[in-house]
């Protein structure tokens, strides 16, 4: 049960943040359509090896500073209304997603994955408060945990995106009224983790 916790926080946790609408989904979705679902899927996997090195560094600035987490009781607070104010932020936007029609044929769908990787690294600040969140009551080892959590990120990135890429035509075909569910669907995850974060400081 203990191993378990890393690789289901890995899974669970890439998976929600891969959801809002970004470069990185809409691209697998417009190589889907354009091209073949066996492009999206290289697409996707390029992704998400980048996923685990982004992890990889904010687990290492993570530990860095869980000391200073244990040493402020005051950050919880700071850390729930994050969550909070991320929730208010996926309510009120209104994005008009776009696919771009011509993807660059010169560059394989593996590395176009990579590169859009390295190019988007809100992961890391994303995993930044995903630890902080989950530190007080769990700790992340450097062994068997740490390969098991690294595993957990690889597969929500991929099944993540590989469901981007099977709904790819319904997507593109609904794509601003997809943008507004899953805005709708991340603003209700983000506010009950802030609400139980408060909850956790009082209990």
């Amino acid at each position: 049960m203990e191993l378990l916790f890393p690789f289901s926080f890995g899974l669970i946790a890439c998976f929600i943040g891969a959801l809002p609408f970004g470069a990185i989904n809409l691209t697998v979705v417009s190589l889907t359509v354009n091209r073949s679902y066996e492009q999206g899927m290289r697409f996707a996997l390029g992704a998400s090896l980048i996923e685990i090195g982004e992890a990889y560094i904010a687990l290492i600035f993570g530990k860095l500073i869980s000391g200073f987490i244990n040493r402020h009781s005051e950050l919880p607070y700071f850390i729930a209304f994050v969550f909070i104010g991320l929730g208010i932020y996926f309510f009120a936007r209104k994005t008009s997603p776009k696919l771009e029609k011509n993807n660059k044929k010169g560059l394989g769908a593996f590395m176009q994955g990579v590169f859009v990787a390295i190019l988007n690294p809100q992961a890391i600040p994303f995993w930044l408060f995903a630890f902080a969140f989950v530190t007080p009551n769990h700790t992340m080892s450097m062994g068997h945990g740490l390969v098991l959590f690294l595993a957990g990120v690889f597969t929500g990135k991929m099944l993540a995106l590989l469901s981007f890429a099977r709904m790819s035509n319904y997507l593109s075909k609904h794509l601003s009224q997809s943008c507004h569910t899953i805005d709708y669907i991340m603003g209700s995850v983000f506010s009950i983790i802030g609400i139980i974060q408060i909850l956790k400081t009082f209990i």
